[in-house]
């Protein structure tokens, strides 16, 4: 969804959003026996490392010229890179079948073609800078 909100838009939701699960991660233990592993890997939610791999590979797959630099700079391992094609297209398949029939195209154009985030206005500091 984010990817249809335009190039900008996409790409400061999808970045923004791998960098909050990112940063979820690094708050998070990580697990150290075999009973942690089970626990942490059996849940019915991946963990943010897998979301934020998993969002990154579904702009790589549907944007490679937007988000190469993502590949490029090691945030997405090349690996895994070469199947986001695939993966996206796959993605899209069950959304078009399952979503897709239910959706007002009408309401669709008028929501897409809106601009969501306000252009930033200056930088964020950190303290220090």
């Amino acid at each position: 969804i984010y990817l249809q909100l335009g190039q900008d838009e996409a790409r400061r939701l999808i970045m923004g959003t791998a960098y909050a699960y990112l940063t979820e991660a690094k708050d998070e233990d990580a697990p150290r026996t075999a009973e942690e592993y089970s626990e942490d890997f059996s849940g019915e939610h991946s963990l943010p490392e897998q979301r934020a791999y998993n969002l990154l590979c579904m702009a790589y797959g549907a944007e490679p010229r937007l988000f190469a630099d993502v590949v490029k700079n090691g945030q997405l391992p090349l690996e895994r890179a070469e199947m986001c094609e695939d993966e996206y297209d796959q993605v899209g398949h069950a959304y078009d079948t399952l979503v897709g029939p239910h959706i007002d195209r009408t309401l669709e154009e008028r929501i897409l073609d809106r601009t969501w985030l306000r252009k930033p206005t200056a930088q964020i500091r950190r303290p220090s800078d």
